[in-house]
């Protein structure tokens, strides 16, 4: 047997739930909370019995029981109830209920009358006493019945005078939407009087059209939908119409009156809503010019934060080159004077000829540091040929250092047409990623990917670590992290209109970075282009054809063009003692002049200069004079695809022995002579 327990007590309807699970006949189907839930559930779940509380929030038992059994339910419903008045109990019976059963003997009599309902035999038991036929004294109950007539003129009394006195309006209607009871706060507010709107339909005369003009029907009238639904309808915002035709904001609430479970009338209750309705205008407007005021204000600070990180890489960039230009060359001019001793040997001692070689392993190793610091604040790669050389480089730098396995995954081409800062915001963001992944995650490996379509660029980060705390996931997630490296990352992103994603558990973390891109139309603004004042390399007259040379008996003519004067002297001190004639230029211009003008028998060339790259300079010296062989000195250990057919031999600055570069020289003018 299927039961439906309806009480708004839990602690009651767990009790009644228990008791019915002591009977392995009866099941309970389902619980409801109040009678109008009831009402929904019986339907829905068509129980054979339902235990019904009477008093009950939004429907009590009595009118839940009647419109029960005013459907096609077939459900006996037995009454539980604190009440023993008989008057009570009629009321139960004439409702459609079969049983009656005090809350005070539910343990004692409640499955007893599960029992007989179900065989359609009635059941009450009040106060101990048994009345299973509910015949009550009719005297008692004409007598019991005028006295509630009068509580109940008492009461409709006290409530009306209520009514008359609210601040708020109220009028009824009938189940027609005729007018049938206007307070006088109702009648202020509307500027008709009561007796103008009695009888009449309150719709037609005070909500039958929008501010705007445009008709409001009555099928769309929340306030009669009531009469339809016989759903109550709290607190919605609308707008009424006074007698004189303006409009008043209001906020109505609308409840059904109900008469053996039919609906009736509607009691709707509303309150003028102009000056709240003002007042939030007003917070609004006030709302709107504060977030402009903070919109600007977070523009100006994104802008700000923008330019911080631009001068920071500014900054990296002109400490990179103080050291690359200025330490590492002075320290190669050490190496190379202290080179020269070499051809001393004969006259050292042991011990002196150890200390010589000892210096030159620190001054190379020096060299070797210097470097790596001025590449890690700012890879000459990446301006020199591009971003796919210098994340190759970094990338092999940083698992050779962490001993971290990178598998670096480029799109073919990704960084053709890149501008500067946007090449170097992902180069940062890759350096920040792999720092944290050394500093943080405990991964033995990584994974870095960059991939290149139509309108975008994304990069992927991810590895197999310990994963970002879940406290840490969520401020990163809101962008309220503390750390510096994320909001660099994010900030760098938010410039060029792109976004910034990361996911993390306790397999790993992912960071996606995804840039909008869309390459130029003109294919003459590539990467690579140097910075603006650019001129023509050498006019046409220059000539490309090579210049056969009479043999002669002077010294060979190096020429060396370094924009450092750190960089020339030492090189110009070295090959003078070898019986070289040494010319210097301190540009590439001037370079290339002095390359037309004089006679030349090799160039050593600087790879990293101002204004010009070692590698334009170069191609305009092979162009000019194809035979004269290009030694470039570089702080880079491969040679760079650019370079490829333009230079005959690649050294690296500090790391090279003076011998060894005089054997080159020497080896490369023979061979052209040849």
């Amino acid at each position: 047997m299927r039961i439906l327990v309806v009480d708004d007590h839990e602690l009651v309807r767990k009790g009644i739930c228990s008791l019915l699970a002591s009977d392995p006949r009866l099941t309970v189907c389902g619980e409801a909370m109040d009678g109008r839930e009831a009402v929904k559930k019986t339907k829905e779940l068509r129980p054979d019995v339902v235990i019904m509380d009477i008093s009950m929030p939004n429907m009590n038992g009595i009118e839940a029981t009647r419109e029960i059994k005013s459907s096609d339910s077939d459900a006996e419903i037995v009454i539980v109830s604190q009440h023993s008045a008989p008057e009570m109990v009629r009321q139960a019976f004439n409702a459609g209920a079969r049983g009656y059963v005090m809350k005070s003997s539910i343990s004692r009599d409640l499955l007893e009358a599960i029992g007989k309902v179900s065989r359609q035999e009635p059941f009450v038991k009040v106060d101990g006493h048994s009345d299973q036929k509910s015949e009550l004294d009719p005297q008692e109950i004409l007598k019991r019945n005028g006295e509630i007539e009068k509580a109940l003129r008492e009461s409709e009394e006290r409530f009306r005078s209520a009514m008359n006195n609210m601040a708020e309006g109220l009028y009824m209607v009938d189940s027609e939407g005729l007018a049938t009871y206007v307070n006088p706060s109702a009648e202020k507010m509307f500027g008709w009087s009561a007796a103008e709107l009695l009888g009449k339909k309150v719709h037609d005369i005070t909500h039958y059209k929008h501010p705007d003009g445009s008709p409001f029907p009555a099928a769309d009238c929340p306030g009669l939908q009531v009469l339809e639904r016989g759903i109550e309808l709290r607190d919605h915002e609308d707008v009424f119409i006074r007698k004189d035709g303006s409009f008043f904001p209001v906020v109505i609430s609308a409840s059904p009156m109900k008469s053996g479970g039919a609906v009736t009338g509607v009691v709707v209750c509303f309150r003028d809503d102009t000056k709240r309705r003002l007042s939030v205008q007003t917070l609004e407007a006030q709302i709107v010019e504060r977030t402009r005021q903070l919109e600007r204000a977070s523009e100006k600070l994104r802008e700000l934060s923008v330019k911080l990180l631009q001068t920071q890489d500014e900054e990296r960039r002109r400490i990179a080159r103080e050291l690359h230009d200025g330490v590492g060359q002075l320290l190669a001019a050490m190496s190379m004077n202290i080179s020269l001793l070499e051809s001393e040997r004969s006259k050292l001692s042991p011990a002196s000829l150890k200390a010589v070689e000892s210096n030159l392993k620190l001054i190379e190793d020096a060299g070797q540091e210097i470097r790596t610091m001025s590449h890690l604040l700012h890879p000459p790669l990446l301006d020199e040929v591009g971003l796919d050389s210098a994340l190759r480089w970094y990338v092999d730098g940083f698992a050779e250092r962490s001993k971290i396995s990178v598998d670096l995954q480029l799109s073919p081409g990704f960084s053709d047409g890149l501008p500067r800062d946007f090449a170097l915001s992902l180069f940062r963001i890759v350096q920040e990623c792999l720092t944290n992944i050394h500093r943080h995650s405990g991964s033995l490996s990584a994974f870095v990917a960059v991939e290149r379509s139509a309108n975008e660029i994304s990069l992927t980060v991810s590895d197999h670590g310990r994963g970002i705390p879940a406290d840490l996931r969520g401020r990163i997630a809101s962008g309220e992290s503390s750390g510096v490296g994320f909001r660099g990352m994010r900030e760098r992103i938010r410039q060029f209109g792109g976004r910034l994603d990361v996911s993390s558990d306790e397999n790993g973390t992912q960071v996606l970075a995804v840039l909008p891109f869309a390459p130029s139309k003109d294919k003459s603004a590539k990467a690579g282009t140097e910075a603006s004042g650019d001129v023509a390399l050498v006019d046409e007259g220059g000539g490309s054809e090579i210049i056969e040379e009479e043999p002669r008996t002077e010294p060979a003519t190096i020429l060396c063009i370094d924009d450092e004067t750190a960089g020339l002297m030492p090189r110009r001190l070295l090959l003078e003692s070898a019986g070289y004639r040494v010319i210097e230029a301190r540009s590439g211009l001037e370079g290339i002049r002095l390359f037309q003008s004089e006679k030349v028998d090799a160039v050593i060339l600087d790879y990293w200069m101002s204004g010009m790259k070692g590698t334009q300079v170069a191609s305009e010296l092979k162009r000019i004079k194809p035979g004269v062989p290009i030694i470039v000195l570089s702080g880079m250990m491969e040679l760079p695809g650019e370079a490829a057919g333009l230079v005959d031999e690649w050294m690296i600055k500090g790391s090279t022995r003076a011998e060894q570069l005089l054997n080159s020289i020497s080896t490369l003018i023979e061979k052209r002579r040849e």
